[in-house]
């Protein structure tokens, strides 16, 4: 169990983790050489490995995971960082058969890894399969497993937005009401044609602010425009103008700012 914890952090670290400047990476890398050299340790050589793999060094970073397992075998941290690796440098059926074979049950990280593995591959009906099983296993659950599970099921042949959206909505059940996840599955709604269900989505986010949004709100306006319900849109667009005149004048003066108040004032001119 712990070996199971420790591979899912370790997973999540690095895929979530930016990557380091070239030169701070050259000075980490130059660190544990010296470290290496004067005591050699598993941990060291991952440390190094992960390195590598950041650099996009594919070959010394393969090489030191094989160092590591010499020292330390069969630890799952070590597959998983092989599998990083060949993924990363588009192999992701060898990442795929690295990370088969668990005696006991995989590690979540290796399962995410997998199923990112099987998306790159086109087996969007297994990937979706595999991402649920290790979401359901992970930890901690972070927005991002969601996400980029449902832009899986999003970016298939053909496209499932449907089921897209029910990714979202289990990691809303999941996480609670962020932003995030519900701006992800309006995009879905609106780009697969449901207006309902896009307004609908457009009004969570809006009742979850504590205040007014004008993007949102004038969303809310463009949607309702679309549907034909013209007093509902002149309202939600009156409410975006209202919302951006409140903001301060540095931010009432950002571009972002200024399009939402053009575009809000041109429409409400248009219901006239």
């Amino acid at each position: 169990m712990r070996l199971a914890v420790v591979s899912s952090l370790i997973w999540l670290v690095a895929w979530l983790m930016p990557a380091d400047g070239h030169e701070d990476l050259h000075l980490r890398i130059e660190d544990l050489d010296e470290r290496i050299a004067a005591e050699p340790s598993s941990e060291l050589y991952m440390r190094r490995a992960d390195l590598h793999r950041r650099h996009r060094d594919w070959t010394r970073s393969l090489r030191d995971y094989a160092a590591a397992d010499r020292l330390q075998p069969g630890l799952a941290e070590i597959r998983i960082g092989r599998a990083l690796v060949h993924l990363e440098r588009g192999e992701p059926a060898i990442a795929i058969e690295t990370l088969e074979g668990w005696e006991f049950e995989p590690p979540a990280g290796a399962l995410m890894l997998k199923a990112r593995a099987l998306a790159q591959l086109g087996m969007t009906k297994e990937a979706d399969a595999v991402f649920t099983a290790g979401i359901g296993r992970l930890e901690s659950q972070l927005p991002e497993h969601y996400l980029e599970h449902a832009a899986t099921l999003a970016a298939a042949d053909p496209p499932q937005p449907e089921a897209a959206v029910v990714v979202i909505d289990r990691g809303i059940a999941e996480l609670g009401d962020l932003i995030s996840l519900h701006s992800k599955a309006f995009e879905y709604a609106r780009g697969n044609g449901d207006l309902e269900a896009a307004l609908g989505r457009v009004r969570k986010i809006l009742s979850s602010n504590a205040t007014s949004n004008p993007e949102w709100l004038l969303a809310e306006g463009e949607l309702l425009t679309q549907l034909g319900q013209r007093g509902a849109a002149r309202r939600a667009y009156q409410r975006a103008l209202e919302s951006i005149r409140a903001l301060s004048p540095r931010r009432r003066g950002t571009p972002a700012a200024r399009e939402i108040e053009m575009r809000a004032t041109a429409a409400l001119a248009r219901l006239q």
